[in-house]
């Protein structure tokens, strides 16, 4: 929630720092749970209409200045909106950013189109998953193919022929197979993404 909040205000800054808190929650997650029985997917459901300018020198800080134009002879940073709030313009021109802390996590990035607040991105956002059926996620898919994947590796829904198999070489207790031995497969990997939202917002609520 946060990362969104910080990108519809231009700031790049806490959005990205966001971003590395949430990556912690989701190593968390990951940490507290088997891979082998635990499939946890990390996704968006937009992008934001941020976007990195090119050509800054090697090694440039990724929220510093990129270089000057040889449009105007202003200063711009390599990271930029193509909307938001945070538009300047002091007579007809960029504001100056010479001796502006463009890496606070109070600046906000300028933007071309003034508006209340920054809108959301139409490209496609990258999905990463990890564990049981994991490899079922390449490639562009359309969204609602998420929810199908999550509901086949938990055993939801149609579709059970693989679950049952799974249950069958893994008892629940020693010595006793029974259908309720592959309700651990089904249930952990819900458990898991209720845990990793649980983590993220502990997380973001530090900052």
């Amino acid at each position: 929630g946060r990362i969104d909040h910080a990108h519809h205000l231009n700031n790049a800054k806490r959005a990205l720092s966001e971003t590395v808190s949430m990556a912690d929650a989701v190593q968390a997650a990951i940490n507290m749970t088997s891979s082998k029985d635990t499939l946890v997917v990390v996704t968006a459901d937009h992008s934001h209409v941020m976007t990195v300018n090119g050509y800054p020198k090697r090694g440039n800080p990724i929220l510093g200045v990129a270089g000057a134009s040889n449009k105007d002879n202003l200063t711009y940073t390599t990271l930029l909106y193509t909307n938001g709030p945070s538009y300047h313009m002091v007579n007809g021109r960029r504001r100056n950013l010479n001796g502006t802390d463009t890496e606070s996590k109070n600046f906000f990035q300028d933007v071309l189109v003034p508006l209340a607040d920054e809108t959301h991105g139409g490209e496609d956002v990258p999905i990463y998953a990890t564990g049981p059926m994991a490899h079922l996620f390449r490639g562009v898919v359309e969204q609602s193919y998420v929810a199908h994947v999550m509901a086949y590796a938990a055993c939801i829904g149609r579709n059970k022929q693989h679950c049952q198999r799974i249950g069958e070489r893994l008892p629940l207790t020693a010595g006793t197979e029974n259908d309720a031995s592959h309700l651990k497969i089904a249930m952990s990997p819900l458990f898991a993404i209720m845990l990793q939202i649980i983590l993220v917002k502990f997380f973001l609520s530090r900052y």
